[in-house]
C-alpha cells in the first residue's frame, strides 16, 4: 500500500482482549455522556434558561470527541419559542458496526516488503512485550 508516498506492507490484526476492551470503554464513555445529555436537556427545559446555541453545541462537542462515541450517539438541538430543546439517541445500527468492522482491530504498517504478515504480527507483538517491561 501507498502511505505519504512510499510502499509499505500492511496487515490488520485482530485481538479479541482489545475488542472487550474497547467495548468496555466504549459503553462506560456512553454511559456518562447519556448521563451528562439528560442533564443539559433537563436544564434547558427550565424556564430561566439562558444558553446560546452555540455554548450548547460547544459542551456537546466535547463530550462527543471519542470518535466511536460520536458515531453511536446522535442528537437534535432545536429552538421553538425561545426555548432549547435537545433530544438524543443511541445508533444500535452503528454500534453493530463498530463492533463487527472496527473494535478489536489494529492496522500494522511495515516497510519491510518482504515479511509475511505472520513475521509482521511476531514483531509487533514482541514490541509490545519489550514496552510492558519498562512501563513497570
Amino acid at each position: 500500500m501507498l502511505v505519504h508516498g512510499k510502499e509499505y506492507l500492511c496487515v490488520l490484526g485482530y485481538s479479541a482482549c482489545f475488542a472487550s476492551e474497547q467495548l468496555h470503554s466504549l459503553s462506560a464513555t456512553l454511559a456518562k455522556v447519556t448521563q451528562n445529555l439528560r442533564r443539559l436537556a433537563a436544564e434547558l427545559s427550565k424556564p430561566q434558561a439562558r444558553f446560546t446555541e452555540q455554548g450548547i453545541r460547544n459542551k456537546i462537542s466535547r463530550w462527543l470527541s471519542d470518535s466511536f462515541v460520536r458515531e453511536a450517539l446522535h442528537y437534535e438541538l432545536e429552538q421553538r419559542e425561545n426555548q432549547w430543546y435537545l433530544s438524543f439517541q443511541v445508533d444500535h445500527p452503528a454500534l453493530q458496526q463498530l463492533w463487527s468492522q472496527r473494535l478489536g482491530r489494529t492496522v500494522l504498517l511495515t516497510n519491510r516488503l518482504d515479511w509475511t504478515a505472520e513475521q509482521v504480527v511476531a514483531g509487533y507483538s514482541g514490541q509490545q512485550e519489550l514496552n510492558a517491561c519498562f512501563a513497570v
